[in-house]
């Protein structure tokens, strides 16, 4: 069985050479390593000049955004399952190994427990501890009940076979998707009831924002990315789509201002926290969560507006 590496990078010039050898590392072999290169930095350059192992390094003449990338990785692929990662994953070396055996009994993707790596840094642990209350609640558990044990997750594998009888990620739009593409992947995988199964004991680290910009902005993405979506792939208007953000808006304004359920949330994470200060990881957390909800709703109605300005532009041509 070949497995293909499937790694889109923008601008990772820092990260990629740490995925790289992460997976020079891996106990099985057989695979092959495609990149998609849309990067305005060194990032074309110092994976050119990695010799650890061959990599089809693609370069696409004009940026389409991850979604494209990844697709193009898929096209190029030549292998019986398709890995596809993130340019700051670090995958333990017996990754393929152990997710080889479910493929082997015949299911068509895993899902694997996402690791945050630098949990140290306030806005990492966050997202990392996030991540982790997931788990202990047993959301993952009470997913692989009602959803075939199928989600996006870092270090996500699938059959090539099913994996090209999808539309693949949603691109070739006006603007790329930004954020909720990976879900959209998986919705249309579980449309061709794809077999499934999800194993936490196998646990794929990687870095998660840690500066105060970083947070911001992949928060800020992942609140464009719903517009984007409903927008491009469920056809919504536009005012409805404005209805909808106006009431989530009002609903994390509400929560922020009642104190309690940011309190409850901000608890909840600061109870796995290996942190010595209890209650200042719980001041923490509260920060953070109030700084992700206000970048949720400030990406939303960007991406609103540039909705409205894509339309207008196109209705003019």
């Amino acid at each position: 069985m070949k497995f293909s590496i499937i790694i889109p990078t923008y601008n990772e010039q820092k990260d990629i050479i740490n995925t790289l050898n992460t997976i020079s590392l891996q106990t099985y072999r057989n695979f092959e390593v495609i990149v998609v290169d849309d990067s305005s930095d060194d990032t074309y350059k110092v994976i050119k000049n990695y010799k650890k192992f061959p990599i089809n390094l693609i370069k696409p003449q004009k940026r389409y955004g991850r979604s494209e990338a990844r697709n193009i990785g898929l096209k190029n692929s030549t292998g019986d399952v398709c890995i596809i990662l993130n340019a700051d994953v670090l995958l333990p070396k017996f990754f393929i190994e152990k997710i080889k055996v479910y493929y082997d009994q015949g299911y068509e993707s895993v899902t694997v427990y996402s690791e945050v790596e630098n949990l140290k840094n306030n806005y990492a642990r966050y997202v990392g501890l996030h991540h982790y209350w997931k788990i202990k609640r047993n959301i993952y558990k009470k997913r692989e009940k009602n959803l075939n044990s199928l989600w996006w997750c870092e270090g996500f594998s699938v059959k090539r076979s099913i994996a090209m009888k999808t539309s693949l990620f949603p691109s070739g739009f006006s603007m790329p998707i930004v954020a909720g593409e990976d879900v959209a992947f998986v919705n249309s995988l579980r449309k061709l009831n794809c077999r499934a199964i999800f194993d936490d004991s196998i646990a794929v680290k990687h870095k998660a924002p840690d500066t105060f910009k970083e947070f911001w902005s992949t928060r800020v993405g992942r609140g464009e990315g719903t517009p984007q979506i409903r927008s491009f792939i469920d056809k919504w208007s536009l005012k409805k789509i404005f209805i909808v953000i106006t009431i989530k808006c009002l609903i994390r304004l509400i929560k922020f201002l009642s104190i309690i359920p940011m309190l409850i949330y901000s608890i909840r994470l600061a109870q796995f926290s290996n942190e010595r200060y209890y209650m200042l990881e719980i001041l923490i957390m509260s920060k953070l969560w109030f700084i992700e909800q206000l970048a949720f709703s400030f990406g939303e109605f960007r991406c609103l507006f540039n909705l409205i300005f894509d339309r207008k532009k196109n209705d003019q041509n």
